[in-house]
């Protein structure tokens, strides 16, 4: 006798399972989450920081340093010099790059994070300000987060205290934190994006009497070292945005 009822029961039980990892999931997720999956919310968060936050910035500045140094070497055409090197590229070559670029972007990552948030944000008053919770919230939710925050953690809040909400953020409402992860990816993207564009803008200028036209290349990368911190501020207040938002949700 085939036990149907048992079936159905582990059925319904595996279902239920779904139902609840897949509504974890942030509402513009394309992820599927399916019961027995290796794939968790936490991998898919790291492979979109490790994507836009490190690989795409280090093979960013290996593209750049590459054609600064065909520009040093007195290459006409860097360009079509640059198409030849990736067309003569082997197998292992492009991982060896994939690999580099990865790495690199770690230590962009932590050099962007010192000069760019902890030295240019925190002592420019115009972008230390546009990143402060008071000027992202309106009077009235920020006197609400004030109180939230003073109920949550017996203190009162501090400018350096945001990481105590992300972390309370993460604890109660997993489904918003880990919407606002992306913007933490896109931030980290401009970010890094934006002190690559600074050094070769810098590289260009250091060969400026050699070839005639790195004045317009070093206008372009000046431009581009500006859009990128202006995207970068953008979207860390997209992510602030959210994670307070996340905060001010009434929890049981």
């Amino acid at each position: 006798h085939f036990p149907i009822s048992r079936c159905l029961a582990k059925a319904a039980v595996s279902f239920d399972a779904y139902d609840k990892m897949r509504k974890l999931l942030p509402l513009n997720s394309h992820y599927i989450m399916r019961v027995g999956d290796n794939l968790t919310i936490n991998s898919i968060k790291g492979t979109i920081y490790d994507l836009l936050g490190y690989f795409a910035p280090g093979l960013a500045a290996c593209i750049g340093g590459l054609l600064i140094f065909q520009q040093a070497n007195g290459t006409q055409d860097v360009f079509v010099a640059m198409r030849a090197v990736v067309k003569g590229l082997s197998v292992f070559e492009a991982f060896l790059v994939i690999v580099i670029s990865y790495v690199l972007g770690h230590a962009i990552a932590s050099a962007s994070s010192w000069l760019i948030e902890k030295k240019l944000v925190e002592h420019v008053k115009g972008l230390k300000d546009a990143v402060h919770v008071e000027n992202i919230l309106d009077s009235t939710h920020y006197e609400v987060f004030c109180r939230k925050y003073a109920t949550a953690f017996q203190a009162p809040y501090g400018s350096r205290d945001i990481r105590r909400v992300i972390c309370y953020v993460q604890a109660k409402q997993p489904a918003v934190y880990e919407t606002s992860m992306t913007f933490l990816a896109f931030y980290g993207m401009a970010r890094n994006l934006s002190l690559i564009s600074g050094a070769l803008c810098i590289a260009e200028a250091v060969l400026i009497g050699r070839i005639c036209e790195n004045l317009l290349i070093l206008a372009l990368l000046a431009v581009l070292s500006l859009i990128f911190l202006y995207e970068y501020i953008r979207f860390r207040k997209y992510y602030l945005d959210t994670i307070l938002s996340g905060f001010l949700i009434p929890t049981e």
